[in-house]
């Protein structure tokens, strides 16, 4: 080896170190230097030096605009892992996160991500991880517009909450998705009751409850407990760098209980989030963007409305349209999308999810 390469392969370690104990200040020049040497250590075809570096930069793509789902279809495709070693696991990991990713992206067919969820299954099957399976498998077939086999694998699931995952989300993340494809099932007796486990501490991790707070207070809202649903969003505002947990659930929040300044308030503080990430093709993100967007300024009595376009709108509207006009382009943007969801997903479940989200929030 010459000196120049193990110099190269010395400083890419050096810097892979130095990454891990500096990324939780979420330094987006670190981030890029982390890309820049994934092309600068290409001349060492070093297979275990680049699945380190794509270990490192496919948990934090997203949070820097990124295609995470390039980068694990790199992993997937070029490197061949030992079973039974820890990157053996990181790579099934990556791979379940992979299929939930394309999941929700125009860019793969329905029939290509059934197929991929065929694939992994036997992974899951491997160490009897029916919990885990399962809890993707609600993730794919709600996203592919699938209602009736989502339904019918939420059961199966709800029967298995208690046994050990291999790959599994942890139980808090699970009882959280939970609650949120109940919500908007309108189930919200059953959505409460996995609610109760996160506001108890029953279940927990590094985001939930945080995550939670938003949609369990509009379930609680629902259930006409509204004092209690104040208290749980009272909590998030204490929430240092909330920004994060609560977006479309928050606004969801606020147009639920008609204060509707305070979701127009709460869409132009945090839109920031929604423009660091790609969402151009993402069936849902996008979906609820737009239509909350629309209801945000529907819901508005002034003519003229202060609100923040976000960056996907950025060459559909002008600075000077009027209320009336952003909301007629919005509507335009939101049925063309839903057209190419229900291309995709050859059915038209959206339509009834936005007739849902309507009957939500009226």
């Amino acid at each position: 080896m010459s000196n120049k390469n193990h110099e190269l392969r010395e400083r890419a370690y050096s810097f892979l170190i130095k990454y891990e104990k500096q990324k939780a200040n979420e330094d987006k020049v670190l981030f890029k230097k982390l890309i820049k040497l994934k092309e600068d250590v290409k001349s060492l075809k070093d297979e275990r030096l680049n699945l380190e570096i794509l270990l490192k930069i496919i948990p934090d793509a997203s949070n820097y605009g990124e295609d995470v789902i390039k980068y694990i279809e790199e992993m997937i495709s070029k490197h061949t892992i030992d079973e039974n070693t820890l990157y053996s696991y990181t790579k099934n990991w990556y791979y379940k996160w992979y299929v939930q990713e394309i999941t929700d992206d125009l860019n793969y067919s329905k029939e290509f991500v059934l197929q991929e969820l065929r694939k992994i299954e036997r992974k899951f099957l491997d160490y009897n991880d029916n919990k885990g399976f399962l809890k993707l498998s609600l993730d794919v077939y709600f996203n592919l517009g699938e209602k009736e086999k989502a339904k019918e694998v939420y059961l199966q699931l709800k029967e298995v909450l208690k046994e050990e995952g291999y790959l599994s989300d942890c139980d808090a993340c699970i009882a959280h998705w939970l609650v949120y494809y109940l919500f908007l099932e309108r189930d919200y007796i059953n959505a409460n009751e996995h609610a109760n486990e996160i506001l108890d501490g029953t279940l927990k991790c590094d985001v939930i409850p945080k995550k939670s707070y938003p949609i369990i207070a509009s379930i609680k809202y629902k259930l006409g407990k509204t004092e209690e649903s104040k208290k749980i969003m009272d909590k998030l505002k204490k929430l240092k760098n909330n920004n994060k947990f609560d977006i479309i659930e928050g606004i969801t929040y606020y147009l639920m209980n008609n204060e509707n300044k305070k979701a127009l308030k709460y869409f132009n503080d945090k839109i920031d989030v929604w423009n660091n990430e790609n969402i151009e093709d993402k069936i849902f993100s996008k979906f609820r963007l737009l239509l909350l967007m629309k209801m945000i300024l529907e819901k508005q009595k002034e003519k003229k409305v202060e609100i923040t376009i976000p960056k996907l709108l950025n060459k559909k509207i002008k600075s000077n349209d009027n209320k009336i006009e952003i909301i007629e382009k919005i509507e335009k943007e939101l049925e063309k999308h839903m057209k190419k969801i229900e291309k995709r997903n050859k059915n038209k479940f959206f339509d009834e999810l936005k007739e849902r989200y309507v009957e939500i929030i009226s």
